[in-house]
């Protein structure tokens, strides 16, 4: 299970390395044409990084597109650039971006802060959308394709710690601990949960699955 993250920057160049970079836990996907921004955002990615200097669009004037797009996530967005000045930093962090970056990080730092925003967010996050399932926590309720699928209270919070946990794999035993906490629960109750709720969203395109003790989402085959 890997990150999605995009990335705009008018030098394909810079694309290219930051995928390289990062292969071993990102799929970086990216254009330097920064008026397909739409077409990107309809992936569903985990995460945004919008160079700050582009001739078409600035980093900043794509941020307030992106906010301002149906198809826009909630997912944290960062900006990247090479110039560190003390304002080009606080216009990022005043716009609400999530971080800013500098073109000079380690892979290891760079990487920790991607998946540091990338967990927080999910932690704290009451909409969640994986393939055509949407998932509303704060109505507590669930789609796919638009249409309402009736879970029960349980079901749906179950749901809500395995995406939330998404593309990382998550575990039984911390399934039952966020759901029932020092309560003493089965093994068995989470799979039998887990098959009815495979059952009900059977039209999802993707599945939950076992592998020992942890719980998968996995795509199916189409």
């Amino acid at each position: 299970m890997r990150w999605k993250v995009v990335y705009f920057d008018d030098i394909p160049d810079q694309i290219e390395c930051l995928k390289d970079i990062l292969i071993d836990q990102f799929d970086v996907d990216g254009s330097d044409d920064v008026l397909k921004f739409e077409k990107y955002l309809e992936t569903n990615p985990h995460l945004i990084i919008l160079d700050v200097h582009m001739p078409v669009l600035s980093g900043y004037e794509l941020y307030a597109k992106i906010q301002n797009s149906s198809s826009y996530n909630g997912c944290p967005i960062l900006f990247i650039s090479g110039d560190i000045s003390p304002e080009n930093q606080l216009k990022s962090h005043q716009l609400g971006a999530s971080d800013f970056l500098t073109r000079d990080l380690g892979v290891e730092e760079l990487s920790a802060r991607l998946i540091n925003k990338i967990q927080l967010h999910q932690r704290s996050a009451l909409k969640l959308t994986i393939g055509n399932l949407d998932l509303d926590l704060e109505m507590f309720c669930v789609y796919i394709d638009e249409a309402m699928i009736t879970l029960t209270l349980n079901e749906l919070k179950i749901l809500g710690v395995i995406l939330r946990a998404y593309p990382q794999i998550c575990t039984r035993d911390s399934v039952i601990e966020k759901i029932w906490g020092d309560d003493i629960v089965k093994p068995s109750t989470v799979n039998a949960h887990m098959s009815v709720l495979n059952n009900k969203l059977k039209d999802w395109q993707y599945e939950l699955k076992f592998k020992r003790d942890h719980i998968l989402v996995v795509e199916k085959n189409p």
